[in-house]
C-alpha cells in the first residue's frame, strides 16, 4: 500500500484518464493531457501517475503527456494502445 504525504487532486483540470489492456491481460490506468509530440512520464514503481500532475499542466501546452500508472511499466504497448509515436521519454 502506498500512502502519499500529501492530497493529489485532479480538479480543475484537463486530464483525461483512460486504461489499456496489456498482452498478459492486466489493466494499467493513464493521464492524458496536450497535443504534439508524446511524452510518457512513468512515476517509480509504487507511485501513481497523479504524483506528475505539476508537469503535465506545464508539458501539456507543447506536447501530448501520457502518465503510466506502473506494473511492469511497458511503455511500448501503451504507445500502441494510445497511438502515439514517441516525441520524448522521461528518464531515458
Amino acid at each position: 500500500m502506498c500512502v502519499l504525504p500529501f492530497q493529489v487532486t485532479l480538479a480543475q483540470t484537463e486530464f483525461q484518464s483512460g486504461h489499456f489492456r496489456t498482452s498478459d491481460g492486466v489493466e494499467l490506468r493513464y493521464l492524458e493531457a496536450g497535443t504534439g509530440p508524446t511524452l510518457v512520464l512513468v512515476p517509480g514503481w509504487t507511485m501513481p501517475a497523479e504524483i506528475w500532475q505539476h508537469q503535465i499542466r506545464h508539458f501539456a501546452s507543447m506536447y501530448r503527456v501520457v502518465a503510466l500508472d506502473p506494473r511492469a511499466l511497458d511503455i511500448g504497448e501503451l504507445l500502441e494502445h494510445i497511438g502515439g509515436e514517441p516525441g520524448k521519454f522521461d528518464g531515458q
